[in-house]
This record gives structure tokens, sequence and C-alpha cells, in this order.
């Protein structure tokens, strides 16, 4: 909705069952009090369903999702207080990320082909599960690191100071900078 949603102990939260959880937010979404999920307060969680959100107004707490195919499209801004902005440790589905606007705090996608494009600014880490995913960060800036984990994977870079480290597999950076850090990759191709 457009006013503001606080909640004492957490959120908005879906547990499991039928559908998913749809969420459109266009103004504030808070977890004010440290009743958490592993030690950190949400704002958003679901669990065993898909988690839909569309942001273009402010969310601080952790999103949390669990196995599903994750859609979150963030034009506003999404602030994590210990570290997880969005979460999906144990994703079984396809989770895709696209940001222009702003997240404060580390990325965590699931194990499966995961796709994070970011056109905005993030302020944190990017750890990308097994699968064959790939970072889009063209347009974007990223103030942290980019961590692959198994799978092809890819990333399309465009700014100097960038940095990503390689997992397992056929690893490729696609890079349209010439500063930029990387290790524990197969292919690197200068667009």
């Amino acid at each position: 909705g457009g006013g503001a949603l606080e909640a004492q102990v957490v959120h908005v939260e879906h547990l499991g069952g039928d559908g998913r959880l749809t969420v459109q937010n266009s103004g504030e979404i808070a977890a004010i009090e440290a009743a958490s999920f592993r030690g950190a307060p949400f704002a958003l969680r679901a669990l065993d369903v898909p988690g839909h959100v569309s942001n273009t107004g402010e969310i601080t707490g952790d999103p949390e999702f669990g196995n599903g195919a994750d859609r979150i499209f963030n034009a506003g801004t999404i602030a994590g207080d210990i570290h997880t902005a969005i979460d999906a440790p144990t994703g079984s589905l396809s989770d895709r990320i696209e940001n222009t606007g702003t997240i404060v705090g580390d990325i965590a996608t699931g194990d499966e082909t995961d796709w994070v494009i970011n056109r905005g600014n993030i302020f944190g880490d990017l750890y990308l599960g097994t699968g064959n995913d790939t970072f889009d960060g063209r347009g974007g800036d990223l103030t942290g690191t980019v961590f692959l984990s198994g799978g092809a994977d890819t990333v399309l870079i465009d700014k100097d100071g960038a940095q990503a480290l390689g997992g397992g597999g056929l690893d490729t950076a696609r890079l349209w900078a010439s500063d930029v850090e990387l290790s524990q990759f197969e292919r690197i191709m200068l667009m």
C-alpha cells in the first residue's frame, strides 16, 4: 500500500501452503524489533512459496525468501539491518532480482539458475548459489564483491573498480571496463 506498515515483531509473512506472497509497496514496511529469524529482524518472509515483491517505497529489515521462484523488483530502498537484504538460502527454484533503486546489505540467491540485474545501487556483497547464474551490473553500482558458486555463471560489468570471484564451473566475465578485479574466471571477454 501507500501508507506505513510496521510490526512489533516482523512483517509480512507467508509460511507455506498454496499460492505465493505478493507485495506491492509504495510506502514503508519495517521490522522494528529484533524478533527474528537467524538473529536478524525481517520485514518480509515467505517460506515454501514464491515471494513476489514490487517495491517503490522503503523496506527496512531483511526480506527472507525460501523455496520458491522469487521475483523482486526494487525501484525504492531495501535496507537489511544485519547484512542480508535479500536472502534465499534454501531456494530450490530460480530467483530474479531487478534493482533500479538502492539495496543496502548483502544479497544471496538460491541454488538454481538465478538472475540479478542491477541498474541502481547495491551496497553489499552478492552471493550467487549453484546453478548457471547471471549478474548484469551494466548501468548500476555495486560496492561489494560478486561471489559465484558452482555452475556456468556469467557477470556483465561496465564499471571500473568492480570485483568478482568465480566459483566451480565455467565462469565468464563480459567487461565494458578496463579496471575490474577478477579471480577464478575461465573466460574473460572485453567488449
